[in-house]
């Protein structure tokens, strides 16, 4: 575990104090637990999820143009195409 110097001001100083007694953990472990809720900066892999979901935006065409109002619909039309046999079975 490396050791770190760190200037706050004056009213982070309180705020982490009180998290930290409300939360009943060291101020340390506060920081620690914050950075670790931190969100990436630069992670490569989900950068590559984004761009491969962005590829796809206006891709298709469903030929409907009231899917953002009546998606429920349209997904519950489109379960109900899936269907099964009698018993329920697919």
């Amino acid at each position: 575990m490396y050791r770190m110097v760190v200037s706050l001001s004056d009213s982070q100083q309180q705020k982490l104090r009180r998290v930290a007694a409300a939360h009943r953990v060291s101020m340390a472990a506060t920081i620690r637990n914050a950075i670790d809720h931190l969100p990436d900066v630069a992670d490569p892999e989900r950068e590559e999820l984004v761009r491969r979901a962005l590829e796809v935006v206006g891709k298709y065409r469903s030929g409907v143009s009231d899917v953002s109002v009546n998606h429920d619909e349209h997904l519950a039309e489109i379960y109900m195409d899936w269907g099964g046999d009698e018993d329920g079975e697919a």
